[in-house]
């Protein structure tokens, strides 16, 4: 009998620790994602685009003023050649924000999440998923281009790990 309460004893025991607070994903790491990100490459529609050493000067901003603040807040710099052959900023995007988050499926499963979103000059909200690994931020989703819905990806690499 004492062997049985032994046996009983370590199986509550081992239920209590087979659940851990690790085997449900927290929210994604805000300090992974904070700083200056310059552009690496770009896809649209499944194809790279070769881009310019001026392409390559956007740049993507990922910050907040302190704790208090609810929302992280972002900027989105985008570059080009003008027709002069300048390198010129021709998108400035200062009102994204950005805050990781968890959503459930409808099974329970939990995911962490990071959306960027944002509202262009035409009041058309932009919704897209940030993803960080080693040195690389990744910007995905879809969104107008010319009135075509079109699939973009955008690889951004680290210049400082916080601002």
């Amino acid at each position: 009998m004492k062997k049985l309460k032994h046996v009983y004893v370590l199986a509550v025991i081992g239920f209590f620790f087979s659940c851990t607070e690790d085997d449900v994903p927290d929210t994604a790491d805000p300090n992974m994602f904070f700083g200056v990100w310059k552009l690496e490459s770009s896809i649209v529609n499944g194809t790279a685009q070769t881009l310019t050493e001026c392409d390559r000067e956007s740049t993507l901003i990922l910050y907040w003023f302190s704790e208090a603040d609810p929302n992280y807040n972002a900027e989105i710099h985008t570059y080009e050649v003008n027709e002069s052959g300048e390198c010129v900023v021709v998108q400035q995007i200062l009102n994204a924000s950005w805050r990781p988050v968890t959503t459930f499926n409808s099974e329970g499963d939990a995911t962490p999440q990071v959306p960027l979103n944002y509202t262009t000059e035409d009041n058309t909200i932009i919704s897209l998923e940030l993803g960080v690994e080693n040195e690389f931020l990744t910007v995905q989703g879809e969104m107008s281009f010319d009135g075509e819905m079109v699939s973009i990806t955008k690889t951004y690499r680290q210049l400082r790990q916080q601002l």
